[in-house]
């Protein structure tokens, strides 16, 4: 019986077999007479030895194939603690803003919030006038009420004025944060943890719904400050494309600026953004600024201005671009 070679990536249980059959076959021994003589003890110790070796580091690899498999501790106590919320005795939010691509603000931040309860954010400014019974202290500039708290962490998605679409300017604005604590609002999970209304809450982020009743809901009404910091130059580059209103030879002067055509034609049958707006510097002051989007059965496509921040000019350069920048009148 030949005894084939072994190689590093066999199993355990082949080499250990491989072992145990180089002991007892006939070509170990050297002949059928030498079969009959006893082992020397020393070399049973040995081979019993290299077995168990094997065997020990077999069953090694077993565990740690098991252990791969299991969950993580991280993940366990992950887990565990989503099942086991409880309110903190004192609550936080601490929030920042950054810019996004195209100049729109984001607001970040942590908070000891319980996980997975929706809060909302709005940009306000404060109204001069002294407010009619009914209305609002502040007008809205912006706002976003999808926000989910995870992990003690929460992000609000890009937020520019309603009115113009244009960034908000560099600066302090006055935000709020809100939430409400019904069935609309919050999951089943969160309502049972801060009871119904937020009765269960306490301290100077909730106020009550209906300050003229002794037995109003609670809700989450936290402003603070926060500073807006400038548009980045490719930011701004977008902006100016976005405003401009383009003249094209023979069309004249579009009705409508250069974000508007954008919009007017990804309203169009098999026309929808894909990646959307984007800015490259060239030299100096001179951008590239694209739009992203999808064509139909031809796919993702482009169409290409040139924005120059010193001077404002903004061109098209592309026929894409041509055909988004000129938007005849109603």
């Amino acid at each position: 019986m030949a005894t084939r070679g072994l190689n590093i990536g066999d199993a355990p249980e082949v080499i250990v077999s491989a072992v145990i059959e180089s002991v007892t076959s006939p070509r170990a021994r050297g002949s059928q007479a030498a079969a009959c003589q006893p082992i020397n003890v020393r070399h049973k110790w040995a081979i019993r030895g290299v077995a168990i070796a094997i065997c020990v580091l077999f069953l090694s690899g077993c565990k740690e194939s098991v252990r791969d498999d299991a969950p993580s501790g991280a993940a366990r106590t992950a887990s565990t603690q989503d099942k086991k919320q409880t309110l903190p005795a004192q609550f936080f939010l601490k929030a920042t803003a950054e810019r996004g691509l195209q100049g729109e603000v984001i607001i970040e931040g942590s908070t000891n919030l319980p996980d997975t309860m929706k809060i909302g954010v709005q940009v306000v400014v404060q109204n001069k006038r002294r407010p009619l019974p009914g209305y609002l202290p502040y007008t809205i500039l912006d706002d976003d009420f999808s926000i989910v708290i995870s992990q003690g962490r929460f992000r609000s998605p890009g937020l520019m004025p309603f009115r113009t679409h244009k960034p908000f300017p560099p600066g302090n604005y006055a935000v709020h944060f809100i939430s409400v604590f019904n069935e609309v609002w919050q999951s089943p999970d969160i309502l049972a943890l801060v009871g119904p209304g937020g009765k269960k809450l306490h301290g100077k982020m909730f106020q009550p719904r209906d300050p003229d009743v002794v037995d109003s809901d609670l809700g989450l009404d936290y402003p603070m400050t926060l500073y807006f910091p400038p548009l980045s130059k490719e930011a701004r580059a977008i902006a100016l494309v976005k405003e401009a209103v383009l003249e094209v030879p023979g069309l004249g002067r579009s009705s409508t600026n250069v974000e508007g055509g954008v919009q007017w034609f990804m309203s169009s049958p098999g026309l929808k953004p894909a990646k959307g707006w984007s800015a490259k510097r060239l030299q100096g002051d001179s951008y590239t600024v694209s739009y992203d989007f999808f064509n139909g059965e031809a796919g993702e496509e482009q169409a290409i201005w040139g924005a120059n921040l010193a001077t404002t000019e903004v061109r098209y350069i592309n026929k894409n671009a041509k055909s988004f920048s000129w938007i005849p009148k109603d």
